[in-house]
């Protein structure tokens, strides 16, 4: 008997969330924090953005702005 795909009903949206992600009050902290983890990993490639839910700085590998 084939099986039958129910699609997930979800009763409140989903939201993203920052919780997980290193929060850093401004730039120069995050910019610092971006630094000393590329001094120590020498292939790492890390950039600074501002939150729009959190209106803090976090990390990222990415390479694009996130304006």
């Amino acid at each position: 008997m084939p099986r039958r795909n129910k699609s997930i009903k979800y009763t409140q949206p989903i939201t993203p969330t920052c919780s997980p992600k290193r929060q850093f009050a401004n730039e120069k902290l995050a910019n610092d924090a971006a630094e000393y983890q590329m001094l120590i990993k020498n292939e790492l490639e890390l950039r600074t953005y501002k939150c729009n839910l959190c209106n803090k700085w976090h990390l990222t590998r990415s390479k694009k702005q996130l304006d």
